[in-house]
């Protein structure tokens, strides 16, 4: 019924010649992403993104945060109703039902041009619209773990 197109024999588990890479987005895309996605929670109720958080394209972000503000991170990115809704927005474009996916692409990058880009004086290097779009849907991918 199922044929072995592999050298490897079923089962048995591979080994890769590269590593994996981590994933490639800074932490302001994660904080934008989950803005988009709940912007009510705690962590945003106390923490301004304009003030708190510098973006920079060409390394990392730098964060003020408080101890507080970093332990309501961890929870509210280890929610699982926060990676079920992740899932929810993916899973339907997996069966090219595109229509949620464009919401939460189009929300992200009004949020990412208010909050992030307001600051960035070097107008020679904002990121292209589909950079955005890529990042929004990596950043997505991310939540999920795949």
């Amino acid at each position: 019924m199922f044929k072995n197109v592999t050298n490897h024999p079923i089962g048995q588990k591979r080994k890769t010649s590269y590593p994996l890479q981590p994933l490639e987005v800074n932490s302001s895309m994660v904080f934008c992403c989950l803005f988009t996605l709940r912007p009510n929670e705690p962590l945003f109720s106390h923490l301004t993104l304009k003030n708190t958080i510098y973006h920079n394209r060409q390394g990392k972000d730098y964060m003020l945060l408080s101890d507080n503000s970093v332990h309501e991170l961890y929870t509210t990115l280890n929610k699982p109703s926060l990676r079920q809704l992740a899932y929810s927005l993916i899973t339907p474009a997996l069966q090219n039902d595109f229509s949620l996916l464009i919401q939460y692409v189009k929300k992200f990058k009004n949020n990412y041009k208010l909050y992030f880009l307001c600051k960035s004086k070097d107008y020679a290097n904002f990121p292209s619209e589909r950079e955005i779009n890529a990042v929004a849907i990596k950043t997505l991918q991310g939540l999920i773990g795949i």
